[in-house]
């Protein structure tokens, strides 16, 4: 993988977590503690099953790769 594909990729992926986090960190040093606390678990509903179904999710996506040509 050439090195500007890995920095694009790697900031692009990034950039969300990072606003996320920082959005909440505001938020929490506001004393404003309901949003950041809905975010997480808005979070934790949708980590919690893609962790759990991770090795469903993994063969589906191998199949679909050998499907297409």
């Amino acid at each position: 993988m050439p090195f500007w594909l890995f920095a694009t990729a790697s900031t692009v992926g990034r950039l969300p977590g990072t606003w996320a986090l920082s959005a909440q960190g505001a938020q929490a040093a506001a004393g404003e503690y309901v949003e950041p606390l809905l975010l997480t678990a808005l979070v934790a509903a949708v980590a919690i099953p893609l962790y759990f179904y991770r090795s469903r999710i993994v063969s589906w996506l191998q199949r679909q790769d050998k499907a297409t040509p």
